[in-house]
């Protein structure tokens, strides 16, 4: 459901590519990966903080996970999503050549640490390795290419900006996780006051650290504009 927010904008990022500066192109850029960093961080939040309460609302307790699996099933979640951007840039930059066998490297190490870190950690360890395994190849081998070659912009630039997202979304999730800790009530009215805690504190986070950034005022304009448009419907 997420993920279909940016599928269905290809096609404008492609005419952006093929028709506008290099500087509107790493404008448009730095908008779409803003949300799409925005998006995926508050549902990978949400789904460590909700998801064993639904489960067991829904099937029973015995089918709960730990945290410490939660927590990497969302990490995985996110590294796929916040690649979101990236992907679609290569796509219409046409690069496909660079990294083409990435791919099967990355299937490889995926095998391979499934292997070795499932002997030793289970469950968690399988997850673990597809992590580990997306780190080490194309989570950073496409931004490069695509920065380098698409954006003629140091790679650098987008290392940093990232690392910044994730500080961000680690002081969102410390908060909503220490906050929603305190919550003991029904397990109906824990889904729900948890919920609500999802829903508030990240997003306020955000805003608040991202409040003067071109970013935020880009993908509050986008959002106003797509609500007129939703109305005049």
């Amino acid at each position: 459901l997420v993920a279909q927010v940016f599928n269905n904008i290809s096609a404008s990022i492609a005419q952006i590519n093929a028709r506008e500066s290099k500087e509107k192109q790493y404008e448009t850029f730095k908008t779409i990966n803003f949300a799409n960093f925005w998006i995926y961080g508050f549902s990978a939040i949400s789904f460590v903080i909700l998801a064993n309460d639904f489960i067991t609302l829904w099937i029973g307790k015995d089918y709960i996970l730990p945290m410490s699996i939660s927590t990497v099933i969302a990490i995985n979640f996110f590294m796929v999503g916040v690649q979101g951007t990236i992907w679609t840039f290569k796509s219409t930059y046409f690069i496909f050549n660079q990294g083409k066998y990435l791919v099967l490297v990355t299937a490889l190490l995926n095998l391979g640490f499934s292997f070795l870190l499932g002997h030793y950690w289970g469950l968690l360890g399988i997850f673990m390795a597809t992590a580990i395994a997306r780190l080490i190849t194309n989570f950073w081998y496409d931004p490069y290419i695509v920065f380098k070659l698409g954006l003629k912009i140091r790679p650098t630039i987008y290392a940093i900006r990232f690392l910044k997202f994730v500080s961000v979304l680690v002081l969102s999730a410390a908060s909503t996780y220490l906050l929603a800790e305190l919550v003991s009530f029904s397990l109906i009215l824990n889904l729900i006051v948890k919920g609500l805690i999802c829903l508030i504190v990240p997003n306020v986070i955000i805003i608040l650290i991202y409040r003067n950034s071109k970013d935020l005022l880009s993908v509050k304009t986008i959002a106003l504009n797509a609500y007129k448009t939703i109305l005049k419907k």
